[in-house]
């Protein structure tokens, strides 16, 4: 039994095109719930780096951090946005300069969540930093949403043109470590399917309502604004039921889709996705891998040439793989 009111941090985390963008916005719709709509992706990157920036408390290395964090791709989409945080508001409303409290000081700022709500963040390379997080918040509750890999190897391919087959072996990986160190986690960790929360919305809601320790709002299962910019559900205002099982009307098929599987194998067994054609794992080869990633990189940047130019895309990319680098594979 909880005996105090949960006020953050609550972290959204799963792989990407998996879900979570939908389940934020969902959970945003609750009048106490607070996550911002930019993913920040550098809270392990500071933890890394926190010692760097010396004492915050004086307001001289104050504006210097500022002025290297707001070069990272969430500050970079703030100011895209118009909504980028002065660097003296966010020192003056700072209680301390511990990095639990800056960054909570940001969130809280940035959504204007008021001390009362709960506060959190969704940020899908937190899948490979849960216990580096619960360093900083003991206390954290984390909700890690999978989605069968067949569907997201098609949605990731189609959104930035990513590999799929190293695509199918990270999520065996990360999604497996994930579900192992949610377990751990006991009352403070919450696994659900993408596919159960579009299924049923209205009782999965209730359920992490629960998790979280809020009354449900009706007003949760319905929203207000299209959660996806990529992908087969862009620009659609509401829950896309059958945006699930698309790998069975798609081309992977055959030889493809057993690939997929087997670089998958065992963590598709562990969360209860059958494999169709399957029978053993097989990983990737490494050289492989790493060709993947570069190429992987490259279709990155073409992502995002149309929106920053080329020199802007190649810093943006830079910039985002320097803080997730401690899941980069």
């Amino acid at each position: 039994m909880r005996s105090q009111k949960f006020q953050g941090p609550l972290f959204l985390i799963g792989m990407p095109r998996s879900g979570t963008k939908l389940l934020r916005d969902l959970l945003n719709q609750h009048s106490v719930i607070m996550i911002p709509t930019v993913e920040t992706e550098f809270l392990p990157y500071w933890l890394k780096t926190w010692q760097d920036y010396g004492d915050l408390s004086l307001k001289e290395n104050f504006e210097t951090f500022y002025k290297k964090v707001v070069k990272f791709p969430y500050f970079l989409y703030q100011a895209d946005n118009g909504s980028l945080l002065a660097c003296e508001q966010w020192y003056d409303a700072c209680e301390d300069f511990e990095i639990g409290t800056v960054f909570e000081t940001l969130i809280r700022l940035d959504t204007g969540a008021r001390k009362d709500a709960v506060w959190g963040d969704k940020s899908p390379s937190y899948i490979g930093s849960i216990q580096r997080i619960k360093s900083i918040y003991p206390d954290a509750r984390f909700i890690h949403i999978t989605r069968d890999v067949r569907d997201y190897v098609l949605s990731i391919n189609k959104a930035w043109g990513k590999n799929m087959h190293r695509a199918a072996q990270r999520w065996g990986v990360d999604v497996r470590a994930a579900h192992d160190q949610i377990r751990d986690l006991g009352a403070n960790g919450l696994e659900l399917k993408y596919e159960v929360l579009i299924n049923d919305a209205e009782n999965t809601l209730m359920a992490l309502c629960k998790f979280i320790g809020v009354d449900y709002q009706k007003a949760m299962a319905t929203l207000d604004r299209p959660s996806e910019n990529l992908g087969d559900t862009k620009g659609v205002v509401g829950i896309v039921k059958d945006n699930q099982q698309k790998y069975l009307t798609s081309s992977l098929q055959g030889s493809r889709l057993k690939a997929i599987e087997e670089a998958a194998y065992e963590t598709m067994l562990v969360l209860d996705y059958v494999p169709q054609l399957a029978r053993s794992g097989r990983s990737v080869p490494v050289p492989l891998m790493r060709v993947y990633q570069l190429l992987d990189g490259v279709a990155l940047v073409r992502s995002k040439i149309k929106e920053r130019g080329l020199l802007g895309a190649v810093a943006f990319q830079l910039s985002y793989f320097r803080v997730t680098a401690n899941r980069q594979r």
